[in-house]
């Protein structure tokens, strides 16, 4: 009996965590997107240089947007298959019948909980480099035009 209610706890627990993890998400989502709005809403109707930096940095904000959702669904990801993991190893440590059982539970949970930690830092690291790269390509594409522009200029002077 005792051990049905504290599994039905803990799956409880696990569903909130998980609610209030994607509840987070969500929100920095929209004031990410609010953000943007402001930024961009300030524009207004500028020179074709204007529009060109507008444009590059347009871009740049759409990689980075596309790059933050990449790695929002990852830690959703992670801390889904964390909370059901954690589950399972908690039903386990309940059944246990001796403290060798529940020590060896424990170490295995350890070690695989740690390897799966490292494996999506590692996965969220390269997601990240990537998303740098892509963001900063439109931006660094511009400022070398910018520079042709400005040689020209110079040249025709």
């Amino acid at each position: 009996m005792k051990t049905e209610v504290m599994k039905t706890e803990v799956k409880k627990a696990a569903a909130e965590g998980l609610k209030n993890f994607e509840t987070a998400v969500t929100a920095a989502k929209d004031k990410a997107a609010k953000a943007s709005k402001a930024l961009y809403g300030a524009v207004g109707d500028f020179a074709e240089f204007g529009k060109e930096n507008a444009a590059a940095v347009t871009k740049a904000n759409a990689a980075l947007a596309e790059g933050f959702e990449v790695i929002g669904k990852e830690l959703s990801g992670y801390a889904r298959h964390s909370m059901e993991q954690t589950v399972e190893v908690t039903t386990k440590l309940i059944s246990a019948k001796t403290l060798d059982e529940v020590i060896k539970i424990n170490q295995a949970y350890a070690k695989t909980a740690f390897e799966a930690l490292v494996a999506n830092a590692t996965k969220i690291s390269e997601i990240g480099v990537k998303v740098s790269n892509e963001a900063f390509q439109p931006l660094s594409a511009h400022v070398g035009a910018t520079f042709v522009k400005l040689a020209k200029t110079k040249q025709a002077a």
